[in-house]
């Protein structure tokens, strides 16, 4: 009996110690890309002129009050709820969706339910999904392109 219980013990101190050592390890490399990622992001520093004419909302829906009708716009997306909202209310001419969809939280299968979501509207040119940092992805437009 006692053999059998000590067998237990070391194999459930072995399970934990694995356990510890490979959500470590994920924890680590999990840590390591956001290091990279965050180089990747151009910081911006902001001047006066940027809070010039700042307005602080109390939600995102009191943001498609305050956005154009039928205008060019870009948005980080996840899985495009609020993008959705987006086309419904504003009726943009044409409109980014702009996402990297290469990490744990913004992933592949976000990707996929996005364009399944929009795929009439990608279709018909009027979304097109640009894949990158929106950082990066709107330095490829003209100045003023978007609304």
């Amino acid at each position: 009996m006692l053999k059998k219980l000590g067998k237990k013990i070391i194999s459930k101190n072995a399970k934990n110690w694995f356990y510890d050592f490979y959500s470590e390890l994920i924890r680590e490399n999990h840590r390591e890309k956001s290091l990279m990622r965050e180089q990747e992001i151009q910081a911006v520093e902001l001047e006066e002129k940027h809070l010039k004419n700042l307005i602080f909302l109390p939600n995102r829906l009191s943001l498609l009050e305050k956005l154009s009708k039928g205008g060019t716009v870009e948005i980080g997306v996840d899985t495009g709820s609020f993008s959705k909202l987006i086309l419904e209310y504003n009726k943009p001419k044409k409109k980014h969706l702009i996402d990297t969809w290469d990490s744990q939280r913004y992933n592949q299968y976000k990707k996929n339910i996005v364009g399944e979501k929009f795929k009439k509207e990608i279709a018909s040119g009027l979304v097109e999904i640009n894949l990158g940092y929106s950082t990066k992805v709107a330095s490829h437009f003209k100045d003023d392109y978007f609304d």
